[in-house]
């Protein structure tokens, strides 16, 4: 059996479409019909997920805290994008009424 250092490593060093845990995917599948094209995921998605991994690397060197921290503090930022919670919501109401 794996450890759970080695199973995170495999998970950050594939494509970011293919970083989401299993509930995600399910989750993700389910709520919405958007997928992204290639060029996005070899583009944007790709770029980002990356800068976002170097971040976190960078904060934990700085921190020295565990990986359960980084682990929970993107469990926090993945709430902001919920479908129900109140980020997305205002997100939702902003593109439907721009000048609300």
């Amino acid at each position: 059996m794996r450890s759970i250092a080695w199973r995170n490593w495999e998970r950050w060093n594939c494509p970011p479409w293919q970083r989401l845990s299993n509930a995600m995917r399910v989750s993700y599948k389910m709520s919405y019909d958007w997928k992204p094209t290639q060029e996005q995921n070899s583009g944007p998605i790709t770029r980002v997920s990356e800068f976002f991994i170097h971040q976190l690397n960078e904060l934990q060197d700085e921190l020295n805290c565990p990986d359960a921290f980084i682990y929970d503090l993107m469990g926090e930022i993945q709430n902001r994008w919920s479908p129900d919670s109140c980020h997305a919501q205002a997100r939702k109401l902003k593109r439907q009424k721009p000048n609300f």
